[in-house]
């Protein structure tokens, strides 16, 4: 039974794409190698990005729940 190797056409696209290269003049190995490399950073950077977002959130949700509690109020009185 022989491993099949992942396909890198999504992939070969997107880096073919960034970097301003045609696909045949790239190989797998290197786009397969590139995106191994850059994942975690990326990941790290990414997950960094939501728990900031999160405290964002966090803070409007805050900040506009008296406003929400208003306008519910008033409808509410009105129907």
């Amino acid at each position: 039974m022989s491993i099949q190797p992942k396909d890198m056409s999504i992939e070969k696209e997107t880096y073919c794409e960034m970097f301003g290269f045609e696909p045949s003049c790239v190989n797998d190995d290197i786009v397969r190698n590139f995106f191994t490399h850059h994942a975690t950073e990326h990941l790290e950077q990414l997950k960094a990005g939501y728990l900031q977002m999160a405290d964002i959130n966090s803070e409007i949700t805050h900040d506009f729940s008296s406003c929400e509690a208003d306008c519910e109020k008033h409808v509410l009185e009105r129907y």
